[in-house]
């Protein structure tokens, strides 16, 4: 995520100072993904394994760079921009290597003075130091410069709206229109208001005016998915009516989830490592699965459901809706609004029958609130059931009849 800041007003006719946030753990790379080099709207930092045989790499371990001992960075200000600041960020888990900076001073992971460029070196032959995030001040940026805009991408539920303007950011004053580039089929347009038509990905531009001597025009793009609304079982179905079991082999172990203020039992399945799994018996007869299903805090995981003829047989969990908390004790975020809620269609369960929920995709998810419906009865079952329980009334006292042995209405078996 960019953060920028207007910090001053023009240095000189057209000079400005401007603070930048370039945020590692935001950018969707890849776990062990070496990185060389990253460019910000007004620097860029440049990477060098140096010394060590390892280059700087991103790890979703402490969600940053390593930089290795020997290693270094580079920050350069854009257009011969002045860097006057920085100041860094270490992920989880970082070490204790020093570091250096070529010019101006530096201490605790920040640093001051005046450089178009500035390097930091990792002390030392081992260890590393995790780099999460640079903020980074520069002046004498010639104007008009780029308004540094952000355009965020979001989910759109049918039946609801969605004012594109709360997803678009920009330092700049300059007038903002919106406009439909693919999937106008699936949306309507009328100013910034959003309104869908069909299910589907429609992708979004946010086109803003240049303001003279200040910022350059931007034209930004960002994906709006379309889903079909939200299907919530009742608060009911919270409670399972088959067994939730635990299954150490499998990663799974037995939890709570908290729902208004009351506790449901579920199934938390998956660790940070290894992706979750469980198992669960239906009885024969079964042909309908209801079941509630939510991501790890943040994660987006697939579930597969194997084991029988399943419809579907694989559910995406898109953490709209997920679990956090601590020692198998949870809170269910943005519930009810997004997506928790399956029903599965069984087919051919001709006997007790074990499926199993596996994520093939992510890892950590939790399962609770798992109902079955029994086939319908057929015909002759249906008669044969009235005839096996009946409200009988004599003597102008109700009984209930059950196979022959009469109850009243406590419960309680007449002789």
């Amino acid at each position: 995520m960019k953060k920028f800041s207007f910090l001053m007003a023009l240095v000189c006719a057209a000079s400005m100072a401007f603070a930048e946030t370039v945020d590692f753990s935001q950018k969707n790379f890849e776990n062990s993904q070496a990185i060389e080099s990253y460019a910000g709207e007004t620097f860029t930092v440049t990477f060098d394994k140096g010394t060590n045989n390892n280059a700087p790499k991103y790890y979703n371990t402490g969600t940053a760079i390593r930089c290795y001992g020997g290693n270094s960075f580079t920050i350069t200000g854009k257009n011969n921009a002045v860097v006057t600041a920085v100041a860094i960020t270490f992920g989880s888990g970082d070490g204790s290597n020093e570091i250096t900076a070529n010019v101006g001073t530096y201490s605790n992971g920040a640093w001051s003075g005046s450089a178009n460029a500035v390097t930091f070196t990792i002390s030392g032959t081992s260890g590393n130091r995790r780099i999460q995030a640079f903020d980074v001040t520069v002046t004498g940026v010639s104007g008009p410069v780029d308004p540094v805009a952000s355009f965020g991408n979001a989910v759109l539920r049918m039946g609801n709206t969605l004012d594109l303007a709360t997803l678009f950011t920009s330092n700049s004053t300059g007038a903002v229109s919106y406009s439909i580039v693919e999937g106008s089929e699936l949306a309507t347009l009328s100013g910034s208001v959003l309104t869908p038509v069909a299910v589907g990905s429609v992708v979004v531009k946010a086109s803003q005016a240049a303001v003279a001597d200040e910022y350059n025009a931007t034209e930004k793009t960002a994906t709006i998915t379309i889903k079909a609304a939200v299907v919530a079982g009742p608060a009911t179905t919270y409670t399972s009516n088959i067994a939730l079991d635990a299954n150490a082999d499998l990663k799974a172990s037995e939890a709570v989830v908290n729902i208004d203020d009351v506790a449901y039992a579920a199934i938390k399945c998956g660790t940070g490592s290894v992706a979750g799994a469980m198992k669960l018996t239906v009885p024969a007869g079964s042909t309908k699965l209801h079941v509630h299903l939510a991501a790890w805090n943040g994660e987006t995981v697939t579930v597969g459901i194997t084991g029988a003829t399943v419809s579907p047989a694989s559910l995406d969990l898109v953490a709209d809706a997920n679990i956090k908390g601590s020692n198998n004790n949870y809170i269910l975020v943005n519930e009810p609004s997004e997506d928790y809620y399956f029903e599965l269609t069984l087919s051919d369960i001709v006997e007790a029958t074990e499926l199993t929920f596996s994520a093939t995709a992510g890892l950590r998810f939790v399962i609770f609130g798992v109902n079955v419906e029994p086939a319908p009865m057929n015909a002759l079952e249906s008669v044969e059931a009235q005839q096996r329980v009946r409200k009988v009334v004599e003597n102008g006292q109700i009984f209930i009849e059950k196979n022959g042995v009469r109850y009243n209405v406590a419960g309680q078996a007449v002789r």
